[in-house]
């Protein structure tokens, strides 16, 4: 499909601009980092609701021990964020 070949040609040689300058990432790699610890549980809640589903996934939904280990993951991830967010915001406060 041409729309596909040119959106990843996009998606993969537009970043390549930075070799060309003397721009350092280290922000953007800092901030998707943060947005990636936020997101994780909110991610893993849709696929929970989502596989867990009778209507939505049929006889392929998940069972009981597959939802407990998704909700332990879920739990996880969500001490996991709050405990890295108030890091975050710590280090900011000292600096």
């Amino acid at each position: 499909m041409p729309a596909y070949r040119g959106l990843v040609l996009y998606l993969f040689l537009s970043p390549l601009y930075v070799f060309l300058t003397d721009w350092t990432p280290i922000a953007l790699v800092l901030a998707s980092g943060v947005l990636s610890v936020v997101t994780l549980p909110i991610m893993t809640l849709i696929v929970l609701r989502l596989t867990a589903d009778r209507k939505v996934m049929g006889r392929n939904a998940n069972g009981w021990l597959t939802n407990t280990v998704m909700v332990l993951a879920i739990l996880g991830a969500v001490y996991l964020s709050w405990e890295g967010v108030g890091e975050l915001l710590s280090d900011f406060q000292k600096g």
